[in-house]
């Protein structure tokens, strides 16, 4: 049986299904597969996955992934921010600011994201995210089936209709799935936009702020999937909500249908979450350069060989013709001089390959000293003090920058970190100016640079400090303090 052009694996908390399709440009549904939860897997999404994955015929090469597990939210950040970035910059800015939503620490996320447009002077994202560990299991779980993970996408917000419509009217479609709520339009001579808001299954507030939202666009075609009745909205003039559902076989072959059309092109405006490319690690670098050295060595000792063929070869001529000794010595002299040249570059090549694994050792001890760095940062918590920023200069000083409320916080700060790193990094004393006196509660802003390898003698007291940084002379006496912070400006 012939193998599938694209494959669509859906997984939401009703159940899982498998979709193939034939052909690349133009996808054609051929057949869906579904299951509930308990059905294979033990009701593990991974479990589940992999069993579609295994089911006769067989799956494209290239799987997608829709799953309700993925987080979605929007975000939005400033414009003149995000200007000039590129989408690696993005993705970290994005995966931070999602960390305190979607509960998923920034260092162990995997984020994709699509651009929404600008919106008084705001960017906006459509942002998905899933964890590191899951979209690992859901990879090996396919490459144990012999096919690749091409993306993860959660299961809302397919960007085309999905019940029959006029090719040239405008749609937009309200979706409901646990966790989110979304709302899509699109359709000739409208901008295709995503707007959501993350919220319980029923929640009034995600719905009513969606709806009115839908309601300014006017669009001539309406979609509903949720659970109940679709609200009424001003805007639809007459128009009636067009019903989709996956709970009928020909509901979920539309959408699937409509899915597969939008993945076949590779899932353009949508937050794909794509899997990383697997980094080759430093060993295999080495491994490679002392087979580029064996190889030159190897032609160095092949070319010695033909030379001193050739050599013999040359003297059996010279003595046969009865060749002058003085062109016989000139030879010689002209094959010692290359056999001298072999050597030379033989002694280079050895030298740069004492030099290639030197720096190779330099780079493992420099990123092992910052974890370790950072690992015994993390357990120093002083009390209002917070750190804004950690970054390295060239000659491998660590400068600390950010704030605290009362400046004997900070000597205590430097102090702790002095013990808790040990003589392995010296402390200096920290430098700190007063940020704003105008507010309530005066902020410090401050700066701790780390020496690595000098000798970790206790943090020197900091400089004394003028009465007038104290928080009750900085509220009395706003205009001196004001002139501190232009000055530390």
């Amino acid at each position: 049986m012939s193998r599938a052009d694209l494959t669509v694996i859906l997984h939401t908390e009703r159940g899982v299904a498998r979709a193939d399709y034939s052909g690349i440009s133009a996808p054609v549904l051929t057949g869906v597969w579904t299951q509930p939860l308990s059905a294979n897997g033990n009701g593990s999404g991974v479990g589940q996955f992999e069993a579609l994955l295994k089911q006769a015929p067989r799956c494209a090469r290239q799987v997608w992934l829709l799953s309700d597990e993925v987080w979605v939210n929007g975000q939005s950040l400033p414009a003149a921010a995000t200007a000039g970035l590129n989408s690696e910059a993005l993705e970290h800015a994005l995966n931070f600011e999602a960390e305190p939503l979607s509960g998923i620490s920034a260092a162990d996320a995997v984020l994709g994201f699509a651009n929404q447009g600008q919106e008084d002077g705001l960017q906006n994202f459509w942002v998905a995210q899933l964890r590191k560990e899951t979209l690992g299991e859901y990879e090996r779980a396919a490459k144990a089936v012999g096919v690749r993970l091409a993306g993860v996408l959660h299961p809302a917000g397919v960007p085309a209709p999905v019940t029959g419509v006029n090719a040239e009217a405008s749609w937009a479609r309200l979706e409901v799935w646990p966790q989110v709520a979304l709302a899509r339009m699109g359709g000739p001579g409208v901008l295709s936009r995503t707007r959501m808001v993350n919220a319980a299954p029923g929640q009034v507030r995600a719905q009513v702020t969606l709806s009115q939202w839908l309601g300014t666009t006017r669009p001539a075609h309406w979609e509903w999937l949720g659970q109940g009745e679709p609200p009424a909205l001003e805007g639809q003039n007459g128009a009636r909500w067009q019903r989709v559902t996956l709970d009928t076989d020909t509901g979920l072959r539309s959408w699937l249908g409509a899915w597969g059309a939008a993945l076949a092109v590779g899932a353009p405006q949508l937050p794909a979450i794509r899997p990383v490319a697997p980094q080759r690690p430093a060993r295999h670098f080495v491994l490679a350069g002392l087979a580029c050295q064996a190889v030159v060595m190897l032609a160095c000792y092949g070319y010695f060989l033909w030379a001193e063929k050739e050599r013999v070869a040359l003297n059996a001529q010279l003595m046969e013709l009865g060749t002058p000794a003085k062109q016989l010595a000139e030879l010689d002299q002209k094959i010692k001089k290359g056999s001298d040249e072999l050597q030379k570059l033989d002694k280079e090549n050895m030298a740069e390959s004492v030099r290639q694994g030197m720096a190779d050792v330099r780079t493992k001890m420099e990123r092992r000293r910052y974890v370790d760095l950072l690992g015994r940062l993390s357990e120093v918590q002083p009390d209002d003090v917070a750190v804004r920023n950690i970054e390295t200069d060239t000659s491998g000083k660590v400068k600390i920058v950010g704030v605290a409320l009362e400046p004997r916080k900070l000597d205590q700060f430097a102090a702790d970190l002095a013990a808790k790193l040990g003589r392995m990094w010296h402390v200096q004393p920290p430098q700190s100016s007063l940020q704003s006196a105008e507010t309530t509660v005066p902020v410090w802003e401050f700066t701790l640079v780390l020496d690595y390898g000098a000798s970790n003698k206790p943090a020197a007291p900091a400089p004394a400090r003028n009465s007038e940084h104290s928080p009750k002379a900085a509220a009395a006496n706003p205009k001196p303090a004001a002139q501190t912070q232009e000055g530390s400006e």
